[in-house]
Protein backbone atom coordinates (compact mmCIF):
# COMPACT_ATOMS: atom_id res chain seq x y z
CA UNK A 1 0.00 0.00 0.00
CA UNK A 2 2.78 2.43 0.92
CA UNK A 3 4.46 1.87 -2.44
CA UNK A 4 1.23 2.56 -4.35
CA UNK A 5 0.63 5.77 -2.40
CA UNK A 6 4.18 6.92 -3.06
CA UNK A 7 3.71 6.35 -6.80
CA UNK A 8 0.48 8.36 -6.79
CA UNK A 9 2.11 11.25 -4.92
CA UNK A 10 5.03 11.33 -7.34
CA UNK A 11 2.66 11.35 -10.33
CA UNK A 12 0.73 14.28 -8.90
CA UNK A 13 3.91 16.21 -8.08
CA UNK A 14 5.49 15.72 -11.47
CA UNK A 15 2.54 16.35 -13.79
CA UNK A 16 0.07 18.22 -11.66
CA UNK A 17 -2.53 15.45 -11.66
CA UNK A 18 -2.35 14.94 -15.40
CA UNK A 19 -2.67 11.46 -16.87
CA UNK A 20 -0.18 9.50 -14.78
CA UNK A 21 -1.61 6.07 -13.98
CA UNK A 22 -0.77 2.67 -12.58
CA UNK A 23 -3.93 0.86 -13.67
CA UNK A 24 -4.93 2.44 -16.99
CA UNK A 25 -7.97 4.20 -15.50
CA UNK A 26 -6.78 7.80 -15.92
CA UNK A 27 -6.46 10.32 -13.07
CA UNK A 28 -9.31 12.53 -11.83
CA UNK A 29 -9.14 16.31 -11.45
CA UNK A 30 -10.76 18.47 -8.78
CA UNK A 31 -14.00 18.80 -10.74
CA UNK A 32 -14.39 15.04 -11.02
CA UNK A 33 -13.45 14.83 -14.71
CA UNK A 34 -11.19 11.98 -15.70
CA UNK A 35 -7.91 13.05 -17.34
CA UNK A 36 -7.15 10.82 -20.32
CA UNK A 37 -3.90 11.36 -22.23
CA UNK A 38 -3.93 9.94 -25.75
CA UNK A 39 -0.89 9.19 -27.88
CA UNK A 40 -1.60 10.68 -31.28
CA UNK A 41 0.00 11.02 -34.69
CA UNK A 42 -0.81 14.31 -36.40
CA UNK A 43 -0.13 13.45 -40.03
CA UNK A 44 -2.47 10.57 -40.92
CA UNK A 45 -5.64 11.96 -42.51
CA UNK A 46 -8.52 11.21 -42.39
CA UNK A 47 -7.92 9.76 -38.90
CA UNK A 48 -5.94 12.69 -37.45
CA UNK A 49 -4.05 15.62 -38.97
CA UNK A 50 -3.26 19.30 -38.54
CA UNK A 51 -5.45 21.86 -40.29
CA UNK A 52 -4.48 25.52 -39.91
CA UNK A 53 -2.59 24.70 -36.74
CA UNK A 54 -5.44 22.74 -35.18
CA UNK A 55 -5.61 18.97 -34.66
CA UNK A 56 -8.63 17.47 -36.39
CA UNK A 57 -9.76 14.27 -38.05
CA UNK A 58 -12.19 11.38 -37.69
CA UNK A 59 -10.69 9.91 -34.51
CA UNK A 60 -10.13 13.35 -32.97
CA UNK A 61 -13.82 14.21 -33.31
CA UNK A 62 -14.84 10.72 -32.21
CA UNK A 63 -12.77 11.08 -29.04
CA UNK A 64 -14.29 14.50 -28.41
CA UNK A 65 -17.79 13.04 -28.62
CA UNK A 66 -16.86 10.15 -26.32
CA UNK A 67 -15.28 12.58 -23.85
CA UNK A 68 -18.52 14.56 -23.57
CA UNK A 69 -20.49 11.44 -22.73
CA UNK A 70 -17.91 10.02 -20.31
CA UNK A 71 -16.87 13.30 -18.64
CA UNK A 72 -13.29 12.88 -19.83
CA UNK A 73 -10.72 15.63 -20.18
CA UNK A 74 -8.74 14.42 -23.20
CA UNK A 75 -5.23 15.68 -23.93
CA UNK A 76 -2.85 14.59 -26.66
CA UNK A 77 0.79 13.56 -26.72
CA UNK A 78 2.20 13.61 -30.26
CA UNK A 79 4.43 10.70 -31.21
CA UNK A 80 5.40 8.49 -34.12
CA UNK A 81 3.21 5.44 -34.62
CA UNK A 82 5.96 2.98 -33.72
CA UNK A 83 6.27 4.61 -30.27
CA UNK A 84 2.62 4.11 -29.33
CA UNK A 85 2.51 0.51 -28.13
CA UNK A 86 5.67 0.99 -26.00
CA UNK A 87 4.08 4.15 -24.56
CA UNK A 88 0.97 2.20 -23.60
CA UNK A 89 3.02 -0.60 -22.09
CA UNK A 90 5.08 1.85 -20.01
CA UNK A 91 1.92 3.76 -18.96
CA UNK A 92 3.23 6.94 -20.55
CA UNK A 93 -0.21 7.47 -22.13
CA UNK A 94 -3.65 6.08 -21.30
CA UNK A 95 -4.73 5.42 -24.89
CA UNK A 96 -3.47 5.79 -28.45
CA UNK A 97 -5.03 6.64 -31.80
CA UNK A 98 -3.74 6.33 -35.32
CA UNK A 99 -6.07 4.10 -37.31
CA UNK A 100 -5.03 1.13 -35.15
CA UNK A 101 -5.73 -2.24 -36.73
CA UNK A 102 -7.05 -4.66 -34.10
CA UNK A 103 -4.89 -7.77 -34.51
CA UNK A 104 -4.40 -10.89 -32.37
CA UNK A 105 -0.70 -10.11 -31.99
CA UNK A 106 -1.34 -6.59 -30.70
CA UNK A 107 -4.05 -7.81 -28.32
CA UNK A 108 -1.39 -9.80 -26.47
CA UNK A 109 0.31 -6.54 -25.44
CA UNK A 110 -2.51 -3.96 -25.26
CA UNK A 111 -6.30 -3.72 -25.14
CA UNK A 112 -8.68 -2.30 -27.73
CA UNK A 113 -12.08 -0.68 -27.85
CA UNK A 114 -14.81 -2.16 -29.96
CA UNK A 115 -14.24 -1.50 -33.64
CA UNK A 116 -15.62 1.69 -35.18
CA UNK A 117 -14.27 1.22 -38.72
CA UNK A 118 -13.03 -1.50 -41.04
CA UNK A 119 -9.88 -0.76 -42.99
CA UNK A 120 -7.09 -2.61 -44.73
CA UNK A 121 -3.65 -2.32 -46.26
CA UNK A 122 -3.49 -1.50 -49.94
CA UNK A 123 -0.59 -1.72 -52.39
CA UNK A 124 -0.45 1.27 -54.75
CA UNK A 125 1.88 2.89 -57.28
CA UNK A 126 1.99 6.33 -58.87
CA UNK A 127 0.00 6.92 -62.02
CA UNK A 128 2.16 6.11 -65.03
CA UNK A 129 4.21 3.50 -63.19
CA UNK A 130 5.40 0.51 -65.18
CA UNK A 131 4.24 -1.75 -62.34
CA UNK A 132 0.85 -3.22 -63.22
CA UNK A 133 0.76 -6.24 -60.92
CA UNK A 134 2.55 -7.61 -57.84
CA UNK A 135 4.55 -9.92 -60.08
CA UNK A 136 6.30 -6.84 -61.52
CA UNK A 137 7.73 -5.83 -58.14
CA UNK A 138 10.90 -7.91 -58.43
CA UNK A 139 13.89 -5.71 -57.58
CA UNK A 140 11.63 -2.77 -56.67
CA UNK A 141 11.28 -0.84 -53.40
CA UNK A 142 8.07 -0.69 -51.35
CA UNK A 143 7.59 2.03 -48.73
CA UNK A 144 5.54 1.48 -45.55
CA UNK A 145 5.12 3.04 -42.09
CA UNK A 146 7.41 1.92 -39.31
CA UNK A 147 5.55 0.15 -36.50
CA UNK A 148 2.29 -0.07 -38.46
CA UNK A 149 0.68 -3.22 -39.81
CA UNK A 150 1.54 -1.90 -43.27
CA UNK A 151 5.19 -2.71 -42.52
CA UNK A 152 4.45 -6.42 -42.08
CA UNK A 153 2.09 -6.41 -45.05
CA UNK A 154 4.72 -4.77 -47.26
CA UNK A 155 7.38 -7.23 -46.10
CA UNK A 156 5.11 -10.15 -46.94
CA UNK A 157 4.62 -8.81 -50.47
CA UNK A 158 8.33 -8.09 -50.80
CA UNK A 159 9.29 -11.62 -49.74
CA UNK A 160 6.80 -13.13 -52.16
CA UNK A 161 7.77 -11.10 -55.20
CA UNK A 162 11.47 -10.31 -54.66
CA UNK A 163 11.18 -6.66 -53.64
CA UNK A 164 12.64 -4.73 -50.68
CA UNK A 165 10.98 -2.54 -48.05
CA UNK A 166 11.74 1.02 -46.94
CA UNK A 167 10.28 1.96 -43.54
CA UNK A 168 9.53 5.62 -42.82
CA UNK A 169 7.93 7.26 -39.75
CA UNK A 170 4.83 8.89 -41.25
CA UNK A 171 2.54 9.32 -44.25
CA UNK A 172 4.02 12.59 -45.60
CA UNK A 173 7.50 11.06 -45.90
CA UNK A 174 6.03 7.88 -47.42
CA UNK A 175 4.07 9.68 -50.12
CA UNK A 176 7.06 11.91 -50.84
CA UNK A 177 9.26 8.85 -51.34
CA UNK A 178 6.75 7.45 -53.81
CA UNK A 179 6.39 10.70 -55.73
CA UNK A 180 10.13 11.41 -56.02
CA UNK A 181 11.02 7.88 -57.06
CA UNK A 182 12.83 6.83 -53.89
CA UNK A 183 10.21 4.08 -53.65
CA UNK A 184 8.40 2.29 -56.47
CA UNK A 185 5.28 1.27 -54.54
CA UNK A 186 3.55 2.09 -51.27
CA UNK A 187 1.54 0.12 -48.72
CA UNK A 188 -0.78 1.98 -46.34
CA UNK A 189 -4.33 2.07 -44.96
CA UNK A 190 -6.81 2.15 -47.81
CA UNK A 191 -8.71 4.97 -46.04
CA UNK A 192 -5.56 7.10 -45.86
CA UNK A 193 -4.79 6.43 -49.52
CA UNK A 194 -8.34 7.26 -50.62
CA UNK A 195 -8.36 10.49 -48.60
CA UNK A 196 -5.02 11.51 -50.10
CA UNK A 197 -6.40 11.08 -53.61
CA UNK A 198 -9.65 12.92 -52.88
CA UNK A 199 -8.18 15.94 -51.12
CA UNK A 200 -5.00 16.90 -52.95
CA UNK A 201 -5.35 15.34 -56.39
CA UNK A 202 -2.60 12.75 -55.96
CA UNK A 203 -3.10 10.12 -58.66
CA UNK A 204 -2.41 6.59 -57.47
CA UNK A 205 -3.13 3.21 -59.02
CA UNK A 206 -4.28 0.35 -56.81
CA UNK A 207 -2.37 -2.87 -57.47
CA UNK A 208 -3.85 -5.06 -54.75
CA UNK A 209 -5.96 -4.89 -51.59
CA UNK A 210 -3.87 -6.91 -49.16
CA UNK A 211 -6.22 -7.38 -46.20
CA UNK A 212 -9.17 -5.99 -44.26
CA UNK A 213 -9.05 -5.47 -40.50
CA UNK A 214 -11.23 -3.79 -37.82
CA UNK A 215 -9.96 -0.47 -36.44
CA UNK A 216 -10.29 0.70 -32.81
CA UNK A 217 -8.77 2.85 -30.11
CA UNK A 218 -5.79 1.31 -28.30
CA UNK A 219 -5.50 1.24 -24.50
CA UNK A 220 -3.16 -0.03 -21.83
CA UNK A 221 -3.63 -3.77 -21.25
CA UNK A 222 -6.85 -4.39 -19.26
CA UNK A 223 -7.54 -0.66 -19.00
CA UNK A 224 -10.65 0.34 -17.06
CA UNK A 225 -11.27 3.05 -19.68
CA UNK A 226 -12.29 0.55 -22.36
CA UNK A 227 -15.75 -0.10 -20.90
CA UNK A 228 -16.65 3.58 -20.80
CA UNK A 229 -15.39 4.18 -24.33
CA UNK A 230 -17.42 1.24 -25.63
CA UNK A 231 -20.59 2.42 -23.88
CA UNK A 232 -20.23 5.87 -25.46
CA UNK A 233 -19.40 4.33 -28.85
CA UNK A 234 -22.62 2.29 -28.76
CA UNK A 235 -24.60 5.49 -28.19
CA UNK A 236 -22.76 7.30 -31.00
CA UNK A 237 -23.60 4.44 -33.36
CA UNK A 238 -27.25 4.46 -32.31
CA UNK A 239 -27.80 8.20 -32.65
CA UNK A 240 -26.12 8.43 -36.05
CA UNK A 241 -23.11 10.47 -34.91
CA UNK A 242 -20.57 7.84 -36.01
CA UNK A 243 -22.15 7.58 -39.47
CA UNK A 244 -22.08 11.37 -39.86
CA UNK A 245 -18.37 11.47 -38.94
CA UNK A 246 -17.58 8.83 -41.55
CA UNK A 247 -19.43 10.82 -44.17
CA UNK A 248 -17.69 14.07 -43.15
CA UNK A 249 -14.26 12.48 -43.53
CA UNK A 250 -15.17 10.58 -46.71
CA UNK A 251 -14.82 7.17 -45.12
CA UNK A 252 -18.00 5.57 -46.47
Amino acid sequence: MKRVLTTAILCAAIVGLAACTTDGSGSTDASGRKNVEVGMINSGPPFEYMDKGQLTGFEVELLSDVAKKENWNVSYKYMNFDAMIPALQSHTVDAAAGGFFITPERKKAISFSNSYYSDGNELVVSKGSEIKSPEMLKGKKIVAKKGASSAAAAQKVADQYGASVILLPDEPSMFLALSNGTADALVDDSAVIAYKEKTDGTELVAIKQLDETPVGLAFQKNSKLVEGFNQALTQLKSDGTLAKLKTKYQMN
